[in-house]
């Protein structure tokens, strides 16, 4: 298989170190934008299943949580942005003053607050995660504990039906 660069000389003199350097980099490069074009298919088929999942069988927090924070992210920069404008068609001003003192605080304290909420739900979601999972082994200990319990009972019936001693009567 002849390599892509080096196929296209007309010389007949043997390809340089640095050709095969420049096309192994180029093949790293090719399967570097595979690998991440697959992962973003991947990721994209999780996020539309998610969302096409009307009965709600499939978690799809922490795979909407990102374009979700994103998205909010750009809300807080454009919605103080948006009350500036408006304001300096009140008054130039006050429009700045806003610009310049409000705006970046409402920015700051819209992004924090989305941040703890997000970052609210996500503990949620792992604490349901442990509950489950716990609950699965308290099912396990329970079921464990029965296979235990029923051969336990019918030999401590058998144990009462030997009489290992008898009263004599006086």
């Amino acid at each position: 298989m002849p390599i892509p660069h080096l196929s296209n000389r007309n010389t007949h003199e043997p390809p340089t170190a640095q050709e095969y350097t420049d096309v192994a980099r180029d093949r790293n490069r090719a399967s570097e934008c595979c690998v991440a074009l697959t992962s973003a298919r991947k990721w994209l088929s999780t996020v539309v299943r998610g969302l096409v999942d009307i009965r709600f069988r499939r978690v799809s927090t922490r795979t909407l949580l990102p374009i979700i924070y994103v998205l909010f992210l750009l809300m807080s920069v454009a919605i103080p942005i948006a009350i500036a404008v408006a304001v300096v068609q009140f008054a130039v001003l006050l429009g700045v003053l806003f610009l310049v003192f409000v705006a970046p605080l409402l920015a700051f304290a819209m992004a924090a607050t989305m941040r703890l909420v997000f970052e609210f739900l996500i503990s949620i979601h792992r604490l349901g995660s442990k509950v489950t999972h716990m609950s699965k082994l308290a099912d396990d200990i329970h079921t464990s504990l029965n296979e235990v319990a029923v051969p336990m009972s019918h030999l401590s019936e058998d144990v009462r039906a030997v009489q290992f001693w008898r009263f004599k009567k006086r």
